[in-house]
Parts: structure tokens; sequence; C-alpha cells
């Protein structure tokens, strides 16, 4: 993510997390403007001029499917818990012994690397 990009939502927003998905939705929404008319469409027929609620979220598909594959997306744990390899065993050309602590890196496992 750009500096510019991650500095459009302050440390205040509560958590890294949340500062991070939020930056990432701004950032979707810049660079894909189709998908913002769209969700703007579903939050003005759905919602209209009242408050949003958790109501709304059943008629609001798009917005809901948009904010969890932003969530799937991004990579706020960067690494999983440590696991231990069972048995001798190879990945590709790598030999990994019995009783290695090895780690999956998270970023990877969402298609962006």
């Amino acid at each position: 993510m750009h500096e510019y990009e991650f500095d459009l939502i302050p440390p205040a927003a509560g958590t890294f997390t949340t500062a991070v998905a939020l930056s990432t939705f701004t950032y979707l929404m810049m660079e894909i403007p189709e998908l913002q008319e769209q969700l703007h469409n579903e939050i003005s027929r759905n919602v209209g001029a009242a408050t949003p609620s958790g109501e709304h979220r059943k008629s609001c598909a798009l917005m809901e499917a948009t904010i969890l594959e932003i969530l799937r997306f991004i990579s706020h744990v960067p690494l999983n818990l440590p696991h231990y390899t069972l048995q001798d065993t190879s990945i590709g050309p790598y030999r990994i012994p019995k009783d290695t602590q090895v780690g999956c890196a998270r970023v990877g496992c969402s298609g962006v690397v």
C-alpha cells in the first residue's frame, strides 16, 4: 500500500486491523470506480437517507461481500502460529527435518505477494 493511502485513515481508527481494512476499502474504491458506483447505488436503494443499521445488511449483499473480501484479502496477521513437522518431509527441492518449526506466511495465502 502506498504511504498516501495509509495516511487517509489516522491511527485513532481503533486498531491496526481496522485502519488497514478502511485504507484498503478506500484504495479499492479509487481503483475500481465501477464497484464504488455499484455500492453507492445499492446503499442509496436499500438504505436511502436512513441511518444504516444491522437490518440493512440483508439487503446490501454486494457491500457485505465487499467487506468480507477485503478482510480475506488483507493480511492483518502476517504469520500464523508456528507448527512443527512430525516427520522428515520435503516441499519441492527443500528437505525439512522432523521437529522443525514451520509457519505459514498468510500474505501468500491471500494471493497477494
